[in-house]
């Protein structure tokens, strides 16, 4: 394998300045290094209280991202929708500091749903946008072996939920004009033969699910019939013993496209979705025993993300420049809006934000490289 120099910044925002540190790595080719990166003077919120840089030069100009919590950190996958590059693994320790990075060219695709620690291995979902392709890994990303394949489905996002106890952990799709639920090995492997179904009134375009306390919490998007093109987003526990998906679920919005989820406390059983509408407002809803109301949470944008952080929800978005906003919602509803101008992902699907153990992180792939922003906790 050729040798790669692969270059660790970490920013300790207390003292306001971010530092260099060159780290030599043989784990992977990322790219020439990029030795002065420049991210000293970017802008970075309060809410922000730590940057951790990983630079490789000529990222691809889009991106598609996965990271996951794992025992051993974070996992990472970033694939380039076009094919010109090839699929980047990246394994991070607690603090965030190296311990791999490996380069995964038997993964394609152009999407990738989400990445999830099962237990023995790593579960990966990626489609082509017709097949969609499940990908058992192991723990350091260093074997990958194709799990299955499903034809006219829906890629979910983070389709792998599980509750508080990680003892079961699921697959969800769309199929049609249903949404599907499987049990998930530890081993990484689909027990196709557990697999129920959720019948909607119309085809399915969209799904997203997240960890719940002792189910999963689940939204999709559907394409009502005869209503000049109404797209409903319904929110729906999973119940995971016995498998299914309740007959009833919470209608949000019959203008609601590219659905997320995140569950809030596990006392409260609630959960927040968040969502676009044809005209490009950004959208949520907490649903909890006192169902908040729709809360426009901006003017103009794409792409939501959200992520509870064990005291609030964090909601992340592009403005009309394809620059990042984030926003925090308090439990009471209070919203406060941070600005992110300064950076940029690589894309729509190149950013995402995710928790582990007591901590929210809020990723991305820049021109710059991997970089993570810890949110003040």
């Amino acid at each position: 394998m050729a040798r790669a120099v692969l270059l660790a910044t970490v920013g300790l925002l207390g003292c306001g300045r971010i530092g260099i540190d060159a780290i030599p790595s043989e784990a992977g080719v990322l790219g020439d290094a990029l030795r002065d990166a420049p991210t000293d003077g970017r802008a970075v919120p309060t809410a922000i209280c730590k940057v951790d840089h990983i630079a490789f030069s000529l990222p691809p100009t889009l991106a598609q991202l996965a990271i996951a919590g794992i025992s051993e950190g974070y996992a990472a996958i970033w694939l380039d929708p076009s094919g010109g590059k090839a699929t980047q693994g990246l394994v991070l320790g607690p603090n965030h500091a190296q311990l791999g990075a490996p380069v995964l060219p038997v993964i394609r695709g152009t999407y990738v749903g989400g990445l999830a620690d099962a237990g023995q291995k790593l579960a990966l979902a990626t489609s082509d946008g017709t097949t969609q392709s499940t990908w058992v890994l192991g723990r350091d990303l260093t074997t990958v072996e194709p799990s299955s394949t499903l034809t006219g489905s829906v890629l979910a996002h983070d389709p792998f939920p599980t509750d508080d106890s990680q003892q079961l952990r699921l697959f969800l799709a769309g199929a049609g004009t249903s949404v599907t639920a499987a049990l998930l090995a530890s081993d990484g492997t689909i027990n196709t033969a557990s697999t129920v179904s959720h019948a909607t009134t119309g085809p399915v375009t969209g799904v997203a699910c997240a960890n719940g306390p002792n189910h999963a919490h689940c939204a999709w998007t559907e394409d009502l019939p005869d209503t000049n093109g109404a797209s409903r987003c319904t929110a729906s526990d999973v119940i995971m013993r016995p498998l299914g998906i309740p007959p009833s679920g919470s209608a949000l919005s019959d203008d609601c496209h590219d659905v997320r989820t995140s569950s809030g406390p596990s006392a409260a059983d609630s959960v927040f979705v968040v969502w676009t509408t044809s005209d490009h407002r950004v959208q949520g809803r907490y649903l909890s025993a006192a169902t908040a109301p729709v809360v426009d949470l901006a003017a103009a944008g794409s792409a939501p993300r959200v992520q509870f952080d064990g005291t609030r929800f964090w909601i992340a978005w592009l403005d009309g420049n394809a620059k990042l906003r984030l926003t925090s919602y308090d439990l009471d509803g209070t919203v406060v809006p941070y600005l992110l101008t300064d950076w940029v992902p690589r894309g729509p699907a190149a950013f995402q934000l995710v928790r582990r153990s007591n901590e929210t992180v809020l990723a991305l792939i820049s021109a710059f490289g991997l970089e993570l922003l810890t949110i003040c906790s």
